[in-house]
């Protein structure tokens, strides 16, 4: 049947209804996984033409998420005047077959969201891209439009973009959101066995003896060395701006199978829930607040902020602003609402070959 099929995706498709009858045929396993791999992985023309440069991430079987107990939370970081409930917690450790693919070395600039805002406006174009389940309101003027926006160079990520048109402009640049089972490889693993150490205790000191240099204060845009760079080369998991994934928050884990996972994507996921459902959030962002921080003040927001008065005589010290800097670790998640637009959130882009994707 695989064989009579027409073309690699309609292969894929028939192998992979009769494996979910015939699970134990190895046969027919390897025959579907050479399907995959003689597709070779090319990077979008439109991703070429924007200057959006990727990296290989190899296919392997990898254990992510995490074994540590760490209960869900919630948290309320928006300082627009919303106050917003976000759910916070990590995946249960489970072992993931995760296909090769390439990810962009940073997040999507403003400068490349700006050439998607145009191509927006040609209405057969946009149908194209669009997410089927996008809110009608998606449609207004201004609505696909960051928020926070004057002022950017075009270098820095965008952020300020809610998850549909971080879905869309994937699409125009010929690629997709990553699944986290895909975010967190290139972030921890990439073609390793063992996870990268996490580099945030380090980070966290470099920044903490830079905390009252009033000449150095990190923004989206800069890159702290060697502590922001990931296996695969790629940068800003820790700090920029957090990251939409395709998957949604309340799974489980995506696409798990009898105990492994595979990465495989969903295009596109059902959202039931509309502009409510729960997004998969990773990554951290300098406008993150540090622990015990009072409602409204991130690192970024304190380079702004005049030095602190003296007490007067006889009135009590106010007490000393924390010296950490609170931005997720890799393994938190953070459930976000599809319609959100907050300052630290962006997205960067992965492309996978048409034959390692479809429904799970």
């Amino acid at each position: 049947m695989a064989l009579l099929a027409k073309g690699d995706d309609s292969a894929l498709g028939v192998l992979d209804g009769y494996l979910a009858i015939r699970k134990g045929d190895e046969e027919a396993r390897k025959f579907r996984d050479a399907i995959v791999k003689k597709v070779p992985l090319a990077v979008p023309a439109k991703m070429e033409e924007l200057k959006y440069a990727t990296v290989s991430v190899p296919e392997g079987e990898i254990e992510l998420g995490t074994r540590e107990n760490r209960p869900e939370t919630t948290e309320r970081p928006f300082r627009d005047g919303r106050v917003e409930a976000v759910r916070v917690g990590v995946l249960p450790a489970r072992v993931h077959l995760v296909r090769e693919f390439l990810v962009g070395i940073r997040e999507v600039t403003w400068g490349q969201y700006r050439a998607y805002l145009e191509e927006m406006k040609d209405a057969a174009r946009a149908a194209r891209l669009r997410h089927p389940d996008e809110p009608p309101e998606k449609m207004k003027p201004d609505a696909r439009r960051p928020e926070r926006s004057d002022g950017w160079s075009d270098a820095e990520p965008v952020r300020g973009v809610d998850w549909w048109d971080a879905y869309a402009c994937s699409r125009f640049l010929g690629g997709r959101l990553p699944t986290e089972a895909e975010w967190e490889k290139a972030a921890r693993w990439c073609g390793r066995r063992t996870p990268e150490p996490d580099p945030m205790p380090d980070l966290r000191q470099v920044l903490k003896g830079q905390w009252t240099a009033s000449e150095f204060w990190p923004d989206v845009a800069l890159s702290l060395g060697p502590f922001d760079a990931a296996p695969c080369g790629a940068r800003g998991f820790w700090g920029g701006v957090a990251e939409w994934t395709l998957d949604r928050f309340d799974s489980r884990a995506p696409g798990v199978k009898d105990g492994t996972v595979d990465s495989l994507a969903e295009i596109p996921p059902e959202l039931k829930a509309g502009d409510r459902e729960l997004m998969a959030v990773r990554g951290g962002s300098y406008y993150h607040r540090a622990p015990g921080e009072a409602q409204g003040e991130s690192l970024v927001e304190k380079a702004k902020e005049p030095p602190p008065a003296a007490p007067a005589p006889g009135t009590q010290a106010p007490p000393e602003r924390p010296t950490s800097w609170r931005a997720m670790d890799v393994l938190e998640r953070r459930g976000i609402p599809a319609s959100i637009r907050a300052k630290w959130l962006g997205f960067r882009v992965v492309v996978s070959t048409p034959a390692s994707e479809r429904r799970r």
